[in-house]
């Protein structure tokens, strides 16, 4: 379980192999060519119910964010992936807040992963492939050796994602953010490189339950 060293050289993100093809889609970076695709989700009030944002009120905020993420590749802060279904924009899958190195004697290398799919394609398993191949990228060709990531309390859907792929759960932040009217919990987890190259060998690991 016990990790490598950290990689000599930090990688220009943007300049890696991005496309990842999955069995009933595609992964590839994000661009303001999908906006059309993506503004009936984005704008849909019930889809962000257990996640960070609001809906888009605006076509033009969904204009803006994307060209954020477009600027996010580009600065080797993030990678944020299409899932691409026939042809069409179906959802994202993102590796943001990508880290290496904190001071000149701290070096992280991690990043936070995150996800969302559109309705018409909930209860196919491709939310979670798309999980699989994004934090698969990540230890494996981004050479990260953290990923961390996150679920509102309820989020039951995501949970199972998480727990599915061995993400080592870390505890329940209480009160951890407003929305929806109220403080919501927050549990967390995470999964370093050492641990992914044992659950991608033998499919599971020892390590703390969540209760």
């Amino acid at each position: 379980m016990e990790s490598a060293p950290p990689r000599a050289d930090i990688p220009v993100v943007a300049s890696l192999p991005l496309v990842i093809e999955g069995s009933k889609f595609r992964l590839r970076p994000i661009a303001l060519t999908d906006v059309d695709d993506l503004w009936p989700f984005v704008s849909d009030p019930e889809l962000p119910k257990f996640m960070s944002w609001r809906a888009h009120r605006d076509r033009s905020e969904t204009v803006a964010f994307v060209q954020a993420q477009v600027d996010g590749l580009a600065a080797g802060k993030m990678i944020n992936w299409v899932i691409e279904i026939a042809g069409k924009a179906a959802g994202l899958v993102t590796l943001s807040g990508i880290t290496w190195q904190f001071s000149t004697d701290w070096r992280v290398d991690r990043a936070e992963l995150g996800y969302w799919l559109g309705p018409p394609h909930w209860g196919q398993r491709i939310m979670s492939e798309a999980a699989l191949l994004a934090t698969k990228f990540g230890f494996e060709t981004l050479g990260l050796h953290k990923i961390t990531i996150g679920h509102m309390e309820g989020n039951e859907p995501s949970q199972r994602i998480i727990e599915g792929l061995f993400f080592r759960h870390l505890g329940l932040a209480l009160e951890d953010a407003w929305k929806n009217g109220a403080w919501q919990h927050h549990h967390r987890y995470e999964l370093t490189s050492g641990e992914w190259g044992d659950s991608a060998r033998t499919l599971r690991f020892n390590k703390p339950r969540r209760p």
